[in-house]
C-alpha cells in the first residue's frame, strides 16, 4: 500500500549559481562518506558526511517503529516531487561584485 511520505532536509544555506544542477539523494539512513577515517568530530560525533545530526537514538527512533524496510514509489499514479524556497535577487544588488564563493559569470 502506498502512502505520502513527506521527507525532511535540514535547512542549509546553498547558492546555486544560474546553469548549475543541484542533486539530492533519498536514503532510509543518515548520509555517510564510505571509507575510514580520521573524520573531523563535533560535539563527540564523528562528523563522515551527515555532520552533528544523526537519526540513531533509540528513544526517538524505535526500532520496532523505524526498523523496518520503506520502498519508495514514483511515477505514473504516484508522482513525486521535490518543493524548494527560491529567494529571489536582492534590489540592493550591485552588479559587478561577487558575494561568496560563486564562479565568475564567463
Amino acid at each position: 500500500m502506498a502512502v505520502p511520505l513527506d521527507i525532511e532536509i535540514w535547512p542549509t544555506s546553498v547558492v546555486v549559481p544560474a546553469g548549475y544542477r543541484l542533486a539530492g539523494t533519498v536514503q532510509g539512513r543518515d548520509f555517510e562518506f564510505a571509507g575510514e577515517g580520521p573524520w573531523p568530530r563535533s560535539f563527540g560525533v564523528e562528523m563522515k558526511g551527515h555532520a552533528v545530526f544523526l537519526h540513531d537514538d533509540p528513544d526517538d527512533r524505535p526500532t520496532d517503529l523505524f526498523g523496518g524496510v520503506t520502498t519508495l514509489v514514483s511515477g505514473g499514479d504516484e508522482p513525486s516531487y521535490l518543493l524548494l524556497p527560491v529567494v529571489p535577487q536582492s534590489p540592493e544588488r550591485i552588479e559587478g561584485v561577487r558575494r561568496g564563493p560563486v564562479p565568475e559569470r564567463a
